[in-house]
């Protein structure tokens, strides 16, 4: 151990950091499904503003397509905007975890009721994310699945 040449205090701090580095991982994990969000959100933007382009110049018929699309994506755009919010919910907990766990390490206070209640409460935040970005890939995919036209 580290005890020799700097003391019993450093391998505390150095055991406090140990026990923290599990949940700095999850936040790890956590950032990537936000970039994914966030690709995903561009994406659904860019097509939006596509179909605002393309409704200037349609008829009638082609509008109500358009809208139906619109409409979508509008909702896909929602729920991909419920899960960032969620997934960032579940960071937030997830840093007050680590904050917590370093402030118990190096005090005597114990809250470990606390630390598993932000635990459970970043799990059950980061699974309803998940949840709605299963959602949201559902509704990506129907988009294939509305006629290029109509039929005759």
């Amino acid at each position: 151990m580290i005890q020799g040449q700097w003391g019993a205090e450093l391998e505390l701090v150095v055991t406090v950091m140990q026990a923290a580095l599990a949940p700095a991982f999850l936040l790890t994990a956590v950032a990537g499904l936000l970039n994914v969000m966030t690709a995903r959100l561009a994406r659904a933007v860019d097509r939006a503003r596509e179909l605002q382009r393309a409704y200037r110049d349609a008829n009638d018929r082609e509008r109500g397509w358009l809208n139906e699309e619109f409409d979508l994506i509008t909702r896909r755009k929602k729920l991909i905007r419920f899960a960032m919010l969620l997934c960032v919910g579940g960071a937030v907990l997830i840093c007050l975890l680590i904050a917590l766990l370093f402030i118990m390490g190096l005090s005597r206070l114990t809250l470990a009721w606390l630390i598993k209640s932000l635990f459970a409460g970043a799990m059950g935040l980061i699974a309803a994310a998940l949840t709605m970005l299963l959602r949201e890939t559902r509704l990506a995919a129907s988009v294939g699945e509305l006629t290029i036209a109509p039929p005759e």
